[in-house]
Parts: C-alpha cells; sequence; structure tokens
C-alpha cells in the first residue's frame, strides 16, 4: 500500500493533528518571509545609504544581523515539518518494513530531544541576555537570543507532528507538503 492510499484512513484526531502541523508552517513560512523582506529592504537601504548617498546608517547593519538569525532558526520548523532535513531516504527500500518503523521512529525521537535540548539550553541563554544590551538599538540582547527557544520549541512541536503523520509510511518529500526529493 502506498503513502497516498494510507491518507485516506486515517481518524478525525488524527486530521486535526495534521491540519494544526500545516496551520502552524503556514504562519510560520508567512513569518520567514516578511522577515526576509524587511532583511532585503534593509540591505538595499544601508547600501544606498553608504555607497550612492554616503550616509552613515548605524542601524542597517545590526538589524539585517538581527532578522537574519531570527529567519534562519525560524527555517528549522518548516524543514522539520516537511522532512527537508537530513536524512538517507536512499537506504528505506533496503530496510524490512516492520524494523524500518521503528528505526524511523526512533530517528525521530532522537531529533525531538535534540530540539527540546536546545529550547531548554537557549531558553537559559536568552535569560542571559535580559542584562546585555545591543550596541546601537541599546535593547536586551534577549530578543535576538530568544529565536533559539522560539525555533527549537516550535521545531520539537513540528517533529512531533510529522512523526504521528508519517508514522509506518517511508518518509520522503510529498509534493503535498512542497518539498523535494534528491
Amino acid at each position: 500500500m502506498d503513502n497516498k492510499n494510507k491518507s485516506n484512513d486515517r481518524s478525525p484526531i488524527q486530521q486535526k493533528i495534521i491540519s494544526l502541523g500545516a496551520m502552524l508552517n503556514s504562519a510560520n513560512e508567512r513569518a520567514i518571509a516578511i522577515l526576509i523582506a524587511i532583511l532585503v529592504l534593509d540591505v538595499w537601504l544601508g547600501i544606498l545609504a553608504r555607497y550612492v548617498f554616503h550616509w552613515q546608517i548605524p542601524w542597517t547593519e545590526e538589524l539585517a544581523r538581527y532578522i537574519m538569525i531570527w529567519g534562519i532558526l525560524l527555517a528549522v520548523p518548516c524543514c522539520c515539518y516537511r522532512r527537508e532535513h537530513i536524512g538517507l531516504t536512499s537506504l528505506q527500500g533496503y530496510i524490512p518494513e516492520h524494523i524500518k518503523r521503528y528505526l524511523l521512529l526512533g530517528l525521530d525521537l532522537l531529533s525531538l530531544t535534540f530540539f527540546l535540548t536546545l529550547a531548554y539550553t537557549g531558553t537559559a541563554f536568552a535569560e542571559k541576555g535580559i542584562s546585555q544590551f545591543s550596541t546601537v538599538y541599546s535593547m536586551p540582547m534577549a530578543i535576538p537570543y530568544a529565536a533559539i527557544p522560539v525555533a527549537f520549541l516550535l521545531a520539537g512541536v513540528q517533529t512531533c507532528i510529522a512523526m504521528f503523520r508519517d508514522f509506518g509510511r517511508d518518509y520522503v518529500n510529498e509534493d503535498s507538503l512542497g518539498g523535494t526529493d534528491v
């Protein structure tokens, strides 16, 4: 039985959890798109100000740095949802089905543990940033540092949803999720 036929045999609860994952991913992708658009505008403003108008705008560089941190880290949960992180999908065909299901579950649990550990330690890191301030904005560094726990907690949630969605199925980047297989 292939993956497409198995998608019809899901309970209403499973479908709601999968729908929640899709909504979280969509909202996250929109946030990333907004951040990247602001980043591009900020960098262009910095280039034009420096090389065309010969102005010194000190905040463009720092803003770009913080937006880039948030944008990159928020992309991690999207990769978890779409299963676009590093994996050896080419070996799946050689592993017996009864072993593969639990091996893939174990790998998901290992990823989940990693993400939740990063979220936990990132929280302590962000808390230390409350007493540190950025050079230009004088804002607490807890704001940029908060990207770590936020992104990896979301990555943990999306890993749980993907694990739930794909249990017993081959882990491939389905076109319906927007991913591509190599």
